[in-house]
């Protein structure tokens, strides 16, 4: 293993911190509105499992994710570099702080995919990687659940409440589609956390 390589393994702990944080941000609107910052990052809601090649499907989850998250934070950081330009000097402060927040996420990202792409590889970083990335994604994904779930028995309530027909059928249609999203959620955990688990990780 070489020195590079020895540097970037010793950021994982750094890395899967931006990870989970990145995660948190998504589910919790709140906190983007009050800090004025990105949302985060959100897992694949899409993941095909290998029988017999679990670990081959959750590494090229992760590759794919982690290019996908990466042209996502430089588009967001090129965003925000150009409103800079624009916002009255009483705001740049918390443009800067979003362009720096972002900047952060885009070299973490790219530490993480030198990882996964290192001509020879660290075989411990990558599995902690994936580890890291994909407990992550088991986390958000049960929070989606557990959330559409919630915005099912809303919409149910409003249907039971609604004065016309047509306003309780528009509720309806709006609980079968949290349904959809929160069993979708729900499945996705579950082939993730069976493909972790035979995984050895």
């Amino acid at each position: 293993m070489d020195g590079g390589t020895m540097a970037l393994s010793g950021r994982l702990q750094t890395l899967a911190a931006g990870i989970l944080a990145a995660t948190i941000l998504l589910l919790d609107g709140s906190v983007q509105a009050q800090q004025n910052v990105p949302p985060g990052f959100g897992p694949p809601l899409q993941y095909t499992s290998k029988p017999g090649h679990e670990y081959d499907a959750l590494f090229a989850a992760n590759v794919s994710w982690l290019k996908s998250k990466l042209t996502d934070r430089k588009r967001r950081r090129r965003e925000a570099q150009n409103s800079f330009r624009l916002e009255p000097a009483a705001t740049k402060p918390q443009i800067q702080a979003v362009i720096d927040l972002l900047d952060k996420e885009v070299k973490e990202t790219e530490a993480a995919l030198t990882v996964v792409r290192v001509r020879s590889p660290d075989p411990a970083a990558q599995k902690q990687l994936v580890k890291t990335n994909v407990e992550a994604w088991i986390k958000a994904l049960a929070d989606r659940a557990e959330n559409y779930r919630k915005y099912a028995e809303e919409a149910e309530a409003k249907a039971k409440g609604a004065a016309k027909q047509l306003e309780a059928a528009r509720y309806r249609l709006d609980v079968d589609d949290n349904k959809q999203i929160a069993d979708k959620a729900e499945q996705e955990t579950k082939a993730l956390g069976a493909d972790l688990k035979a995984a050895g990780l």
